[in-house]
């Protein structure tokens, strides 16, 4: 397991959509998921684009989520853009 930390930014590939969000596959033990409200930064009255299955993309890190350590990703332009600069 890599050591992550808030406001990194990763590289994955998307592995699955649900109604809630995405997840995106980073080499750790669990995908990282991406919820719906992380994908776009404007909130629209229609279902924000997901990322093609098998895509590569970039996402920020967040955090770890319960005790399965999962991955929580922001797919916001604005957050990828801040975290590039933040290099």
């Amino acid at each position: 397991m890599r050591d992550l930390r808030p406001g990194q930014l990763v590289s994955g590939v998307a592995i699955e959509h649900w109604a809630f969000g995405a997840f995106i596959e980073i080499g750790e033990d669990e995908p990282g998921l991406v919820v719906i409200t992380m994908l776009e930064d404007e909130p629209r009255s229609r279902r924000p684009e997901f990322p093609p299955i098998g895509s590569e993309v970039e996402a920020v890190f967040l955090g770890f989520n319960g005790p399965s350590r999962q991955p929580r990703l922001s797919l916001r332009p604005t957050d990828v853009r801040r975290a590039r600069h933040e290099e």
